[in-house]
């Protein structure tokens, strides 16, 4: 048999799911869920990707757990990531979400290679080392920047960070489109998806490497 195999985001630190039990209950409920997501429903098809599953030692998982959740080659988050563990902690105080898209970033990839832009990239996000970065937000090159409220920052500029950022990511030889919103709801999701639609509207209309805004009030 040759089934096929789904791929399960686990986005939990391994300090926080040092019970093996509870880790593998996880990986269980993630894996179903994926599962019924992409249509594979099969009985047989389910127990042997928990069986695979199983067959995991616990410090395999804590890897994979980890791997999943943090992507070191952008030095940021995984969405999966940020969405189960970062943002449930940072929702309240969620102020701004810059998004920004890679430009020609299959362009990029073939002229310096994957590492290389990778590389690049990482540096960009460097200089938000306060903020909280999701990566990975759609296929690959979308990034998330979520401006909390600080004590020790006062008001919050995402107009002047954007402008910003746009500059280092220019200089570092990776582009992009960006959009600023401000965060509306709890649901990351919702507050995110005028960001996305911001910048793809941009981007089909040849305005790449633009800041783009959106009219709204915060929550």
């Amino acid at each position: 048999m040759n089934p096929h195999f789904t791929v399960a985001y686990v986005p939990l630190p391994p300090e926080r799911y040092a019970d093996w039990a509870r880790a593998m209950e996880l990986l269980t409920e993630i894996i179903i869920e994926a599962v019924e997501k992409e249509k594979h429903k099969t009985s047989a098809g389910l127990v042997w990707r928990t069986k695979t599953m199983a067959k995991l030692t616990k410090i395999q998982l804590e890897e994979l757990v980890k791997a999943l959740a943090w992507n070191d080659g952008f030095g940021c988050w995984t969405r999966p990531g940020f969405e189960k563990y970062i943002w449930p902690e940072i929702a309240d105080k969620a102020e701004w979400i810059i998004y920004l898209d890679i430009d020609n970033m299959n362009a990029l990839n073939s002229e310096h290679g994957k590492p290389a832009v990778n590389a690049m990239i990482k540096k960009s996000l460097e200089m938000r080392a306060t903020d909280f970065v999701a990566g990975q937000w759609q296929s690959g090159d979308e990034f998330i920047i979520c401006i909390t409220k600080h004590h020790n920052r006062g008001y919050s500029d995402p107009s002047g960070l954007c402008e910003r950022l746009s500059e280092v990511f220019r200089a570092n030889g990776v582009p992009a489109t960006f959009a600023i919103v401000a965060v509306i709801s709890k649901d990351l999701i919702k507050s995110v998806e005028p960001a996305d639609e911001l910048v793809r509207v941009s981007k089909n209309a040849n305005r790449r490497g633009t800041i783009n805004t959106v009219e709204g009030d915060q929550r």
